[in-house]
């Protein structure tokens, strides 16, 4: 893919942000070449402004094309799971400190 120089596509991104009606693709489907395209061009690692502006698509068009093929990577929460015991009453860890470390049910 041809590089975007940082002026233009401050640019791009004013005109795009602006007057999104006049997008290339404004409410258009996505086919299976823009699906291609957009899933090559996130894998590379570029943003979605740029993904953007390459495909003729509103940021919010991309995320939401992104979100829908499944692409994007969830974050949940990390923090630790409250004490409980153990659900399952034939598990062999139940109620012993090994309980949630060993348990598959847990």
């Amino acid at each position: 893919m041809i590089d975007i120089d940082p002026e233009s596509m401050r640019q791009q991104l004013r005109n795009m942000r602006f007057h999104y009606h006049e997008i290339e693709n404004y409410r258009l489907p996505w086919n299976g070449d823009d699906c291609l395209n957009l899933k090559e061009l996130y894998c590379e690692g570029y943003g979605i402004s740029e993904i953007a502006i390459r495909l003729g698509r509103s940021e919010l068009a991309t995320i939401k094309q992104i979100e829908k093929m499944e692409m994007h990577k969830k974050v949940y929460n990390t923090s630790e799971k409250k004490e409980r015991g153990c659900y399952c009453r034939l598990c062999p860890y139940n109620n012993t400190t090994q309980c949630h470390k060993e348990c598959i049910n847990a």
